[in-house]
């Protein structure tokens, strides 16, 4: 199954705008979006940056604790990252209405895909 696809459903599934998923430094590998002026690749790579943070932070504290999801809410949307292996990571923006836990579950079954896809 091709990343693509795997967004898609992704999308579809947790009722999102759109998923990305971006490389170690937030350069996108492959994004799909149902809302044409949703910049993900920018969404993506500025929320990257606050999650490498965030996983600095967490290290920090406990060189065993690695952290996998973040979840991040503006008036606008709801934003969820989620860590894969290697350093990549996928996003997904959804409505500020949306329900995340449902987003959430959806990610976690895409981000088993994913990584069966990175190989």
């Amino acid at each position: 199954m091709a990343f693509k696809q795997i967004l898609a459903a992704l999308t579809q599934k947790s009722r999102a705008s759109g998923a990305i998923m971006l490389d170690w430094e937030g350069e996108m590998v492959e994004m799909y979006s149902i809302q044409d002026d949703l910049q993900l690749d920018a969404i993506g790579a500025h929320k990257g940056i606050i999650f490498s943070l965030m996983k600095e932070v967490a290290k920090n504290h406990d060189p065993n604790d690695q952290v996998k999801t973040v979840t991040m809410k503006t008036t606008t949307y709801k934003i969820v990252l989620r860590a894969l292996k290697d350093g990549y990571y996928v996003v997904i923006v959804m409505h500020r209405l949306a329900i995340m836990g449902q987003a959430i579950f959806e990610l976690e079954r895409a981000s088993r895909l994913l990584e069966i896809e990175m190989g």
